[in-house]
């Protein structure tokens, strides 16, 4: 606990002069609109985990890679369900 008093009153400090922003509860707001507009999307495939051999015939992590430097699809795919794709939800 003594350790992290200095800590907690330099974060104190420096979220209290830091500028304020909208942002952050906006693109909340819009993001809790889209749960409510498509409760069923799915997970898109390839974010999934593949624990079985089935599941990864089916397509699951397909493309994924989990390595020391690199975390995530080997390509450009999406990680939002498909009809979200392209929504823009947090905005400066």
């Amino acid at each position: 606990m003594p350790e992290a008093q200095l800590i907690l009153a330099y974060v104190v400090i420096y979220l209290s002069k830091a500028p304020k922003s909208r942002a952050v509860p906006n693109a909340m707001g819009k993001a809790k609109e889209a749960v409510y507009e498509f409760p069923n999307e799915a997970v898109p495939l390839h974010l999934r985990n593949a624990p079985t051999k089935l599941m990864k015939k089916i397509g699951y992590a397909k493309d994924y890679t989990w390595g020391e430097n690199y975390v995530g699809p080997k390509t450009a795919l999406p990680f939002l369900p498909a009809k979200l794709v392209g929504r823009k939800f947090y905005e400066k």
